[in-house]
């Protein structure tokens, strides 16, 4: 893969976020085309996509500072840096929603039909939008030793993608994404009632997720508690509504299709053994607070941790990169995760030309 950023005659791009744009623009150009399809009057396109994109763009904020917020506590006006980075799709999803709907209440259009309209688009935004992910190297998955098992490289000071073959979860998340989009698309030229599509949509999506997070190394439990109640609620009213099409025996199939649904993902446990992996010499938050800026010298700092990951050199001195990950063994998935954690602590330490701690910066995950 390609480290981040590329440069193009000295420029540097980010490709997380050319392909977040690539995204959008796929999914405006389908949107538009479908809206004019379910017979939708009028040019709507940009104002639709500003209803959606602006409340979206603030719940996925939310959403990654909520899950981040141990990283946020302490200066919680980082919050605002939008420009380092930060949203979660699945949020996002949430506020998109939010907005389209009173979009349509002002504008007085059919909820259903325009929901159903944006379905398709908005799978294959999503599923672009991975590989925006993969180049960037979020959104990583556990370590793996299958064929196509990855492994990040030239990756940032502050990286938190573990060493080693991993599985290349964005990709499983761009493959899952294009069959959606494949599916939508045949669903909405036999769909029954409106909103069909974008409630099957819904459903294949927080599924996909909640299958996904087996396979993550950066689950977070507000993240899957969304991603569960996203798909429990898309998959009550898809089965409701088609329940009440047929009042005969189908009714009585379709609520013990979603009666097994529902066992299958609330009591049954999915009990996986992951690859044990531990790098780096474990960086306690207690000896990380003896650490005296001014005071502390680079000797007393390998006392602490060790020798460092990465030394590099600076104008003022030097940085030391330390990091430290553990992952793996047996664990039971289900509405909660047991077992098996990851976790991603990092430490770099700046140092005068004297060896002497200017200043450092600690980060767990």
């Amino acid at each position: 893969m390609h480290p981040e950023p590329i440069f193009i005659l000295g420029i540097p791009f980010h490709l997380f976020g050319i392909f977040s744009s690539l995204s959008i623009i796929l999914g405006y150009l389908l949107i538009t085309r479908e809206l004019r399809r379910s017979g939708i009057e009028g040019d709507i396109g940009a104002d639709y996509l500003l209803a959606f994109l602006l409340p979206a763009f603030f719940t996925a904020r939310a959403a990654f500072v909520v899950s981040h917020w141990n990283f946020y506590a302490p200066a919680p006006l980082d919050v605002l840096k939008v420009w380092e980075g930060g949203l979660v799709l699945s949020g996002g999803l949430m506020g998109g929603a939010a907005g389209v709907y009173l979009f349509c209440l002002i504008k007085r259009l059919p909820f259903g039909r325009v929901a159903d309209a944006t379905a398709p688009g908005l799978a294959l935004g999503l599923a672009v939008s991975r590989l925006g992910c993969w180049f960037a190297g979020c959104c990583y998955g556990r370590p793996s030793h299958l064929p196509w098992a990855v492994t990040f490289k030239n990756q940032p000071a502050l990286s938190n993608v573990p060493d080693g073959p991993l599985h290349p979860t964005q990709l499983y998340a761009f493959l899952i994404g294009i069959a959606v989009f494949a599916a939508l698309l045949q669903l909405r030229k036999r769909k029954t009632f409106e909103g069909e599509v974008m409630l099957m949509g819904l459903t294949l999506i927080a599924g996909a997720r909640m299958f996904l997070d087996l396979f993550r190394g950066d689950v977070y439990a507000p993240m899957s508690v969304l991603a569960l109640s996203v798909f429990l609620c898309s998959l009550i009213l898809y089965v409701g509504h088609k329940s009440k099409q047929r009042r005969n025996l189908m009714r009585v199939r379709n609520w013990g299709l979603l009666t097994l649904v529902l066992v299958v993902a609330l009591n049954s446990a999915c009990l996986i053994a992951t690859d044990k992996a531990v790098r780096g010499h474990n960086l306690l938050a207690g000896d990380v607070a003896t650490i005296s800026k001014g005071v502390t010298t680079e000797k007393g700092v390998i006392k602490l941790f060790g020798p460092p990951t990465k030394v590099r050199d600076t104008d003022t001195g030097s940085e030391y990169l330390y990091e430290y990950a553990q992952s793996g063994g047996l664990r039971w998935t289900a509405i909660v995760h047991v077992g098996g954690s990851s976790q991603v602590k990092s430490l770099v330490v700046w140092f005068d030309k004297n060896g002497v701690v200017e200043d450092y910066a600690y980060k767990v995950n």
